[in-house]
């Protein structure tokens, strides 16, 4: 298992900010994909995404 340090989490944080839409995609048993638009929400980035 390995850890992530804070400067990593810092980098992401920076990368991800601003981004106003998100898309979830997830896999049916058949393969295919679904996507899905999501909003971001606006907060202190804990690593958790």
């Amino acid at each position: 298992m390995s850890t992530t340090s804070s400067n990593e989490f810092q980098h992401l944080a920076h990368l991800i900010r601003g981004i106003k839409t998100a898309m979830l995609t997830t896999a049916s048993a058949d393969g295919s994909l679904r996507s899905r638009p999501m909003a971001t929400l606006e907060g202190e980035f804990d690593g958790t995404l």
